[in-house]
Formats: C-alpha cells, sequence, structure tokens
C-alpha cells in the first residue's frame, strides 16, 4: 500500500529538518521546561567576572552560580485549563459521555484536560486515531515528534512522525513514519546513518472475518479515509501561553537569582587594595585567598579597606512585584492574591476574570473545532451517530457568602426549590427534604422523638 502523495524518504527528512528549524519548534521545548521550572534562560545562565582587556569578561569558579526558575507558567497554564475544563463538558445527551469515555484510556474529560495543557504549553496538540483489539482509540502524541504537511486547500494531507527506539539488538535506531488518508509507511535508520531505509507499508489497521471467534480469511489491510491525527491549537495565532511573557518570566528569574548571587558572593562590599598588583592574575590570587583562608599578603606599606555597599532590597522587590503584574497581565491570567477575605464582591471577581474570559473564549473556539472533528472521526469510523451539542461549564472562585445572601432575597419571588438549587453546595436534596421534615415534626431527645402537635 504506497502513499497517497508521491515521495520518498529523502523528502519527508527534509519537512523534518525544516519543521525543527522553526522557532515555534523551539518553544516545544520552552513550554515543557518552563512549565515545570526549568526555565531554559536562567538554567543556561552563566555569570561572568570582568578580568581586564586582556582576559575579558570569564566563568569563574569563585563566584555564586544560583539558578533561581519561577513557576508562574505552570499557574499561568493551570488556571486556565482547569477554569475552561475542570468541570467537564456537559452533552444535552447525558448517555453521550459514557459512549465517549470508552474510545479513551481514562475518560473524555481527561483527556480533554491533557490535550489542554499540551497545546498550552506546546501552541498545539495532536491527538492520535488507532484501532485497539478491534476498537476505536485516541491518544495524545507529542507534538515535537510530528511535522503536518497541508494541501493547499488547508488540510491535513500528510504526518510525518519521528522519534527514537531500540531494535532487537539493543541499538538505538530512528523511526519515521509517513501517514496518509489510506495507510502508514515506516522508514528507519542506524544512528551512524545518513539515510532512511523503508520497512514496510501498511494500513491503518487490519481487519479479519471471523467465524465462531476463529478468523476465515486473511486479514485485510484498511485505511480511515483520513489522516489519523487531529490538532488542538492554542488560539488563533498558534502561540502557546509562553509565548507572551517568557521575557519577563527570563527578567524575573535573572534577577531574583542574581540577587541570591550577589549575597552569596557578599558583593555588597568591594575592596580597596594599597600596595598589591594590579595585575588580573593576582586579582584572582587574592580573591581565591580571601575565600579559602580568610587572610590574604600585603607588603611592609600596602593595606586593604572593605567598603560596604547597600544592597538595593526595596528597588528589587517593587520591580519584582511590577513584572509580576506585568506576567499576569500580558498572560491574560488572574492573580488569584488579589481576592483574598471575604470583603471582595462577586463583581470585582468578574472583573478580575474578565481577560481569563477573553483568552479562554479563543481556547474554546479552538476546543470546539478538536471535540468536533473527534466526534465526526469516531461517527465516520463506527456505528456511532454521535451529535455536537454541549456545554463548557467554567469554574470561577466566587464569594459564597454573598451569593448566598441574594439567593435570600429572593425569597417570595422564586420557590425555595430553586432557591435550594441556586446554593453553591453540594446538597443531596431528597435527604435534605428527609432532615427538614424531621426537624418540623419533632424535637429529638437523646434516643427518642417528643411530638409537637
Amino acid at each position: 500500500m504506497g502513499l497517497e502523495i508521491g515521495g520518498n524518504h529523502m523528502m519527508f527528512d527534509k519537512i523534518v529538518e525544516k519543521r525543527q528549524e522553526t522557532d515555534q519548534y523551539k518553544y516545544f521545548t520552552y513550554g515543557d521546561d518552563y512549565y515545570n521550572s526549568r526555565n531554559t534562560e536562567i538554567m543556561e545562565r552563566k555569570k561572568k567576572v570582568y578580568l581586564g582587556e586582556e582576559l575579558g569578561d570569564v566563568s569563574s569558579p569563585m563566584v555564586a552560580q544560583h539558578t533561581l526558575p519561577s513557576g508562574h507558567l505552570r499557574k499561568i497554564i493551570d488556571q486556565k485549563v482547569l477554569y475552561q475544563l475542570g468541570n467537564g463538558i456537559k452533552f444535552d445527551n447525558d448517555t453521550q459521555k459514557e459512549i465517549l469515555n470508552k474510545y479513551f484510556e481514562t475518560s473524555f474529560d481527561e483527556f480533554l484536560i491533557d490535550s489542554g495543557l499540551d497545546t498550552s504549553k506546546k501552541a498545539e496538540s495532536w491527538a492520535f486515531a488507532f484501532m485497539l483489539d478491534g476498537v476505536l482509540r485516541f491518544t495524545l502524541i507529542p507534538c515535537e515528534q510530528l511535522s503536518p504537511v497541508y494541501d493547499e486547500y488547508g488540510k491535513l494531507s500528510i504526518m510525518v512522525r519521528t522519534y527514537d527506539e531500540f531494535d532487537d539488538k539493543g541499538k538505538e535506531i530512528e523511526t519515521m513514519l509517513v501517514y496518509d488518508k489510506q495507510g502508514v509507511t515506516r522508514y528507519q535508520r542506524k544512528k551512524d546513518t545518513s539515510k532512511f531505509t523503508e520497512v514496510r507499508s501498511v494500513g491503518h489497521y487490519t481487519e479479519q472475518d471471523t467465524f465462531d471467534g476463529k478468523p476465515i480469511d486473511n486479514p485485510v489491510q484498511k485505511g480511515f479515509g483520513q489522516v489519523p491525527f487531529i490538532p488542538l491549537f492554542n488560539n488563533r495565532d498558534r502561540h502557546s501561553d509562553l509565548f507572551p511573557v517568557k521575557h519577563f518570566i527570563d527578567v524575573y528569574d535573572i534577577i531574583n537569582s542574581d540577587f541570591a548571587n550577589n549575597i552569596d558572593d557578599m558583593q555588597d562590599a568591594f575592596y580597596t587594595l594599597k600596595g598589591y598588583s594590579a595585575e588580573p592574575k593576582a586579582l584572582i590570587e587574592f580573591m581565591k585567598q580571601l575565600k579559602k583562608i580568610k587572610a590574604v599578603p600585603i607588603s611592609e606599606d600596602g593595606d586593604i579597606k572593605v567598603n560596604q555597599l547597600e544592597i538595593p532590597v526595596e528597588a528589587r522587590k517593587v520591580f519584582l512585584e511590577l513584572l509580576t503584574k506585568d506576567i499576569y497581565s500580558f498572560s491574560m491570567a488572574v492573580d488569584l492574591r488579589g481576592i483574598t477575605g471575604g470583603s471582595i464582591t462577586n463583581v470585582m471577581i468578574k472583573a478580575m476574570y474578565a481577560d481569563l474570559d477573553l483568552k479562554c473564549d479563543q481556547f474554546e473556539s479552538e476546543l470546539r473545532k478538536y471535540i468536533n472533528s473527534i466526534i465526526d472521526f469516531i461517527n465516520k469510523v463506527t456505528s456511532q451517530q454521535l451529535d455536537k451539542k454541549y456545554n463548557f461549564l467554567r469554574s470561577m472562585i466566587i464569594n459564597d457568602n454573598e451569593r448566598i445572601d441574594g439567593i435570600v432575597k429572593l425569597a417570595g419571588i422564586i420557590s425555595q426549590e430553586t432557591q435550594r438549587e441556586l446554593l453553591p453546595y453540594e446538597i443531596d436534596m431528597k435527604e435534605e427534604d428527609k432532615r427538614l421534615e424531621k426537624e418540623n415534626t419533632g424535637v429529638n431527645l437523646g434516643d427518642g422523638v417528643v411530638n409537637q402537635g
């Protein structure tokens, strides 16, 4: 079974190379690193010291090299994804969620959360459809393994997937899978070679007729009729949540780390040396002896004076606070530090969530395309006739006391049953009715009840 669109492994290899050279591809790694507090910029930064024109700026083991990566991105992404998807999605047809769940390893809602986290970190996420024991299933494939090719109408026509694995002899090899609408071709190459070799070309899955549980014909290679990958993009611009705030986070990390370095190196003090060579090598030796033995030799008429510098603690504190505000502002996230105590009203909370709502509106638009494409795929491949009528249940922090006061004021305007349904708590209504009836008809006295009428 050959590919519908002509080409050889050299062409597909070039597609992968071109993809990996893009700035977007770099952000795949950045997204994972910054989400897990391995912020690339600060982790790779080496503090240097200036040792004169002869030596210039050099890294020195004599200075502290603290790296303090912040965790801003995790908070920003988790907040958005759980706000949009934390309560799951609600289908008009209550049984549809149960049907969908069987196509995913855990559940459909959890699959959406994983997809949302991936695309928020990396700008895109890809659901892969496959057959397992005759049942359609979906899983996520890391986007850094994938190189999509689109036709002139913007539809996915080929997907190239590359990853490393080990052969039967334990040697590492690179595998390249090329998917089209009807099947997949596998190529492999050893790490010390430059050319891929075609291994086999097959359908997306095999179909086997059986009778009484036993196969009666040879397996038939089948194709889905479309490339079995479905994308979820983070927004219309296809940018990650890191993209607009990366440089702000980097500056935050540098300031925080350098503050720790300055304290560790005691750079709040500098030394005035009299009768000591000004050669860079001599100054290096001076610092080594000062660090190791807390003493240095000086000439008969020499002298050393220690001059103190004030650390600008307040200026650093103010600047970090301004950076934090910028990070939350430009990421369109909510700084939850502003929601404290019981005095803040729900109107104020909604105003604080305004930017996050705008961001999630774009995110929701992309989610609907993603969910609808998955449902269409299921309906096409299986006998299901699932509909696309559903709603998202965003979860906003609210002031419960204010909400309850508002519900109480509706007494006489709406029924008591509706009032109870509006309460911001999970209540078993049937059990509550029993308790109310018990309270209204008797007083509990130890093991007995005394009727009141």
